[in-house]
């Protein structure tokens, strides 16, 4: 196939049609932009919160007490390197993967990047070359696999006039193409800006969190305009102290170490799975999985390696040996180049014969074979079909192999050829190959583990639904044999009902795998998606969780919340470890920090009518948050974890920091009461209330910590320590009264009245508050609600 004269644009019309903006590399990033990046972790609800306090603070010189900002600037710094690390993998992966292509230039075959091609472009394809542009082919005939595109595993004959898309191979043969559909008009890109429409998932974790600020904020503004009024008419207190204890008061509302110990808990495991090749894309991407109950894999190129291996070799009318030698030989000259010679070169590599070549006569789908003379003998290599006499004996005894999914080659010797005419005489057969997409290693592993974790699995593909389902029942999937060709299903409700009757699914498109993960959700399942294909991509940005392999599209790995490195599913159970111990981790902890969040706010409310000041300072919050809450939890959070994760991950917290929050709220009163009953000082309210806090804390800390770890049982006894020994050293730091005999013999009593109060609080909750009990209790008595109303 020889190239025609004037075939192809000249330099001078391709740099034209590139300053017009018609060439290939002319799309917008998949990935977020460095500027994208900054806005969306630096210009958040959180830190502009804090930072209108701290502004108010900075007006009063007391700079000590701004230090709650660098909870804000850590958060964003973990946020920013996250993505931005994120960012530089994927661009590097783009530079390695970017393709090169051969184009018609001036008269003369030249390569160029593919990004560089412009419309119009004649492009040359030979086998084994990605087809980076949409276009109708004007020469040469081939087979294309386009399984990025449909799912389909098996390749398409592709001839005169045929049109090619974006994104996929090809297979054997070599195709000259005219560029029709190049950067954001190609078939590809258009799938991708639909995707762009869909929403945007959401971690429940970060959810909680934003959702906590904002229904606390809605307090900020009534409590400190009250608080200001009252200690401007009442107490008549300083500009410089009413800035200090309104901001305290308010900022105390705000669970600010919770934001930063969810982001460098999630960074944590971002880090930790980059050893196992698995890239997240944000830093809640692990959640997202952990939390799923239903996973849907593709078949080909997640479940299967994507390409077919040789995976058996029959001789016939010949010894074995004869017959691998003749094939391996075959194999190894480097004359005819296609995905099957390559997979019957890698089945042999390791043997090596050395036979001598003189000619032959390439592959072609029109003919579909190819035949190679040796000095050896002449042998031919193509498809049963086309070689074999008796047909149907054939089809009987390999019928179901093929209904497998298998490709089956033969193989034989042939007595004459006629190069020009393309024809040959007197073949014998002397055997077959069969090659087939194989499983990935650890399929059967990964799915086992899956099921163990009881999570729903379905399998959606675009091969024929029953080769599906075979691949399934190898890789260990309960159910496999429950399989429906979703080109028969039409509507949303069909598709809702087949979500619930079967497992394979077969046959589908771009537009069914979004419907099916949408019927799944509407379900109120929690969906992640796995694939690697552009026909994948609409249903990865819909899941709730996303996983690309790296050997797929660019588009699937732009658009995913995870990126498996080396194309390596078996990391999924990893990943979901990892999930699980941040999130149960996080679950922990987040009750000593909506605790204080709680006490926060009663105590703000209470000392609007207690005729004190408010007793705290920010920088006395900055101590009890960072020695009785940061520190301590900041240990606990990297504990080994992976039990299930529980539903309700904000009302477990709440569940028990609202009755803690009232806990430390009423001790903190009655500190005040004593202190108002017998030493009248402000500055003595001011310490007992940060003991009082700081002292229940430590209780509650320490409920937590049961059942005791070594770990869990030092930092139990070194949280105390290092909190009374900092007041003691530092007392005008954070603005506590240094202890003297008296005041010493009054905090015992007050502590020990606390500590009292406290162990009656735990009968209580022990006896009264049981979570389950008391999520029983709730239940019966909507039961016994709605069973009246039902009588009525």
């Amino acid at each position: 196939m020889g190239l025609e004269k004037d075939m192809g644009l000249t330099t001078e019309q391709a740099l034209k049609l590139k300053e017009e903006g018609k060439y290939n590399g002319n799309v917008k990033a998949g990935t977020k932009t460095v500027g994208e990046i900054l806005f969306d972790n630096i210009f958040t609800f959180f830190n502009a919160v804090n930072l209108v306090a701290a502004i108010f603070v900075f007006t009063t010189g007391s700079y000590k007490n701004m230090t709650f900002m660098f909870v804000c600037f850590w958060n964003a710094i973990v946020g920013i390197f996250q993505e931005m690390k994120a960012r530089r993998t994927l661009t590097k992966l783009k530079i390695l993967l970017n393709p090169v292509a051969f184009v018609i230039r001036d008269d003369k075959e030249i390569q160029i990047k593919s990004d560089d091609i412009v419309y119009g472009d004649t492009c040359v394809f030979y086998a084994g070359d990605q087809v980076c542009v949409d276009g109708r082919v004007i020469e040469g005939e081939g087979f294309v696999n386009e399984s990025l595109l449909t799912g389909e595993s098996i390749p398409v004959p592709k001839k005169k006039d045929d049109n090619v898309l974006a994104g996929t191979f090809v297979a054997e043969g070599k195709l000259i193409v005219e560029a029709t559909g190049v950067g954001e008009e190609s078939y590809t890109y258009k799938i991708i800006k639909r995707a762009k429409k869909f929403k945007k998932n959401r971690s429940e974790i970060m959810y909680s969190i934003n959702y906590v600020i904002r229904l606390v904020t809605l307090f900020v503004i009534p409590v400190a305009t009250a608080l200001i009024l009252k200690q401007h008419f009442v107490s008549h207190d300083s500009y410089n102290e009413i800035v200090l204890s309104t901001v305290a008061a308010t900022i105390g509302f705000i669970p600010s170490g919770f934001v930063l110990l969810t982001s460098l808990v999630m960074f944590k495991g971002a880090i930790k799975l980059s050893f196992y090749n698995t890239l997240v894309q944000d830093l809640y991407s692990t959640e997202k999985l952990a939390r799923v109950d239903t996973i849907c894999f593709d078949k080909t190129g997640t479940l299967t390696k994507g390409r077919f291996d040789v995976t058996k070799i029959v001789e016939i009318n010949c010894s074995r040996d004869e017959f691998e030698k003749a094939l391996k030989e075959y194999s190894n000259t480097g004359f005819d180049r296609n995905s099957t010679i390559l997979s019957i070169r890698a089945y042999y590599s390791g043997k090596d014969y050395n036979w001598n070549f003189i000619d032959g006569i390439p592959f072609s789908s029109a003919r579909k074979w190819s035949l190679l003379e040796f000095k050896e003998g002449t042998y031919v290599l193509g498809a049963p079909d086309v070689l074999l006499s008796d047909k149907e004996k054939f089809n009987s005894k390999y019928n179901q192999e093929m209904v497998h999914g298998a490709r089956i080659i033969a193989f034989g010797k042939c007595e004459s050829y006629d190069k020009d005419k393309e024809t040959f005489e007197g073949f014998s057969l002397m055997g077959l190959v069969i090659l087939k997409d194989t499983l990935r290693d650890n399929a059967k592993e990964t799915i086992e583990f899956l099921d163990s974790q009881k999570l729903n699995i379905k399998v959606i593909s675009g091969d024929n639904p029953l080769t599906a389902s075979i691949v399934a029942t190898e890789a260990g999937i309960k159910d496999a044999d429950k399989y429906i060709d979703a080109s028969s299903i039409d509507s949303i409700e069909d598709i809702k009902e087949a979500v619930d009757k079967y497992t394979v699914f077969g046959r589908v498109t771009p537009e069914f795998k979004l419907k099916f993960v949408r019927a799944l959700q509407e379900q109120e399942h929690i969906v992640a998606m796995t694939g690697d294909g552009v026909n994948d991509v609409m249903a990865l940005k819909e899941a709730d969780c996303s996983i690309a392999m790296q050997s797929g599209s660019s588009a699937a790995r732009d658009i995913s919340s995870v990126v498996l490195l080396d194309s390596d599913f078996a990391h999924i159970p990893e990943i979901i470890r990892e999930g699980r111990r941040s999130i149960n981790n996080l679950e922990r902890s987040g009750v000593l920090y909506l605790t204080k969040t709680v006490y926060a706010i009663l105590l703000a409310l209470l000392f609007i009518v207690i005729p004190y000041s408010y007793p705290f300072k920010p920088i006395q919050y900055t101590l009890l948050g960072t020695l009785t809450i940061g520190y301590p939890s900041f240990f606990l959070a990297f504990e080994p974890n992976d039990e299930r994760v529980r539903t309700g991950f904000l009302y477990n917290i709440l569940f028990k920091a609202i009755p803690n929050g009232a806990l430390v709220a009423t001790n903190v009163c009655l500190s005040a009461l004593m202190v108002y009953i017998w030493l009248r000082s402000e500055l003595t309210l001011s310490t007992m209330a940060t003991l009082t806090t700081g002292l229940v804390s430590m209780f509650i800390f320490t409920d937590l910590c049961r059942p005791f770890t070594r770990l869990r049982f030092w930092v139990t006894v070194l949280v105390p320590i290092v909190f009374w020994t900092v007041l003691l050293i530092l007392p005008d730091v954070f603005d506590v009264m240094g202890i003297t005999l008296m005041r010493f013999y009054g905090s015992v009593v007050i502590l020990s009245i606390d500590f009292v109060i406290y162990l009656f609080y735990r009968m209580l909750t022990r006896k009264f508050f049981n979570k389950d009990k008391f999520r029983a209790r709730i239940t019966n008595w909507l039961n016994k609600k709605a069973r009246r109303q039902a009588k009525m």
